[in-house]
């Protein structure tokens, strides 16, 4: 059993294997379609069976944002220095290759430069198109950023408000903003992802009431319970001593379930966004109380997963394009061959671009803003992450 309080504990393990679980389940879903003809399990490819729920890292994105960015902010200084601190890091954490990544694909596929610069502010190309997607980004995987940006600045509202009960705060303007907006479209309340509002009248409006309204948004609000009965829970271990069984057959639970076509598939809180949920309390409950092993390369898969998310379409595109670039490798010595690209480039990516940019914050902070920044790895989201 582990002795430390949370404030004393640099680093949640758990969460940081998740992130890099994440992005590697996005990318694998992607991937996925090169080795579907090497072997057939229950009538479908193996690409397909392994990787069907691979929407799923979205939703545990989404959640495990929400239990980062509450923990991370636990740390009380000046409501003023709070909000300064807050903004600066996720400014030079998210938008340093958001641009690069989508100005890359942008030009590599010819896109006119005004989809290029909606799709870097981060819009979505289309409202009227499929809920939550909204045709996505030109950067497909980039439509993501547009939700965090909107908890991020609802959060920071929150923050505003009232430092000390932040999450709460955060949690009731959203449930309200989700509400209403429903509520003034006259669509309704539904946890339906795939919803659609009426966006006739919403003029300037129409972006951001179109994430406030779609369920995905309340993704995050289960991820700030998740940390708040992680904190709550952490303080009395000996009572849950007896549930390491219970505890571990969760965890395999919610694994098996990406292997199945249950009613929980989909976008959503009553869908992947209950089983992220579920894995993420389980899984940083289960560490606190007894321990995880430290393994480095699933650690620095966690850092680089929001390179590793961004960077990913780009090299599969290039990849695709220039078939040569395989050697002849086909199926799983393709998808092998693949993997390791991918990860490659991502970590070049992570360093040249990620780090030096985190390191501009914390010389801004440190030297214009007269406050030197924590050293908290989990100031950065979990998919910006």
């Amino acid at each position: 059993m582990n002795t430390y309080s949370i404030k004393e504990k640099k680093e949640i393990y758990s969460i940081q294997y998740a992130r890099g679980f994440a992005a590697l389940f996005v990318f694998f879903s992607h991937y996925k379609d090169t080795i579907n003809n090497s072997l057939t399990i229950n009538g479908k490819g193996l690409g397909d069976f392994l990787f069907m729920n691979g929407g799923f890292g979205v939703d545990l994105f989404f959640v495990i944002s929400g239990f980062v960015i509450l923990m991370s902010t636990e740390k009380c200084s000046s409501r003023r220095m709070n909000c300064i601190d807050f903004l600066i890091k996720r400014f030079f954490r998210i938008y340093p290759l958001l641009i690069v990544t989508v100005l890359t694909i942008g030009i590599l596929r010819g896109y006119d430069m005004h989809r290029i610069l909606i799709s870097i502010i981060p819009l979505h190309l289309n409202y009227a198109s499929i809920a939550p997607y909204f045709n996505y980004n030109v950067l497909y995987v980039a439509w993501t950023i547009t939700y965090e940006l909107i908890f991020y600045a609802v959060f920071l509202l929150a923050m505003v408000i009232n430092h000390k009960y932040r999450g709460l705060v955060c949690i009731i303007l959203l449930s309200v903003m989700f509400t209403l907006v429903r509520v003034y479209t006259g669509d309704g309340i539904t946890f339906d992802a795939k919803s659609n509002i009426d966006i006739s009248h919403l003029g300037i409006f129409t972006p951001i009431a179109s994430v406030l309204s779609s369920p995905v948004i309340l993704n995050f609000i289960l991820g700030m319970l998740s940390y708040t009965f992680y904190k709550i829970l952490v303080k009395n271990p000996i009572k849950f001593i007896h549930f390491k069984i219970p505890m571990i057959l969760l965890i395999l639970s919610c694994i098996l379930f990406l292997f199945s076509d249950s009613v929980l598939k989909g976008h959503g809180p009553l869908k992947w966004g209950m089983v992220s949920f579920m894995l993420i309390t389980t899984i940083t409950l289960y560490e606190d109380f007894f321990g995880i092993r430290k393994v480095n390369g699933w650690l620095f898969l966690g850092d680089i997963s929001y390179s590793l998310y961004m960077v990913h379409p780009i090299v599969l595109w290039l990849m695709a394009t220039y078939p040569m670039s395989y050697l002849g490798l086909t199926q799983i010595p393709k998808f092998i061959f693949g993997t390791i690209i991918v990860i490659s480039v991502s970590s070049i990516t992570y360093f040249v671009i990620e780090k030096s940019f985190s390191k501009l914050a914390r010389y801004l902070l440190r030297k214009h803003v007269n406050k030197k920044p924590d050293n908290e790895k989990f100031a950065d989201t979990s998919l910006t992450v």
